[in-house]
């Protein structure tokens, strides 16, 4: 499993709102498989809050492998179209914790 990444139009570090697309995949065990999921909203950051959040896109894929891969077909799509600032979470082993990353 993958940690969602999460895609800006504009620099949500510079902003204090920014909309927001992200990006992630699931396990679906009603289905046998797998989700891909994304989702659209607004981020405060003053306030580290998401607002007005909601599913987009849910989409059934057969296997993990297939996820991750549609999840970084529909990334690409995303920053093709203008969503360029890209963000994911990883684990900070020396604090640990959650903690944000700026992706290049």
């Amino acid at each position: 499993m993958r940690f969602p990444i999460t895609l800006y139009k504009v620099d949500p570090i510079q902003t204090r709102f920014a909309e927001y697309c992200e990006v992630a995949y699931a396990s679906d065990s009603k289905a046998g498989g797998f989700m891909l999921l994304e989702r659209h909203g607004w981020w405060e950051n003053d306030k580290k809050k998401s607002h007005f959040s909601c599913s987009v896109l849910e989409e059934h894929i057969k296997s993990e492998g297939e996820a991750s891969a549609a999840m970084d077909q529909r990334v690409k799509h995303l920053f093709s179209t203008g969503w360029v600032y890209k963000f994911t979470t990883e684990f900070d082993h020396d604090t640990g914790t959650l903690v944000p990353k700026r992706i290049p």
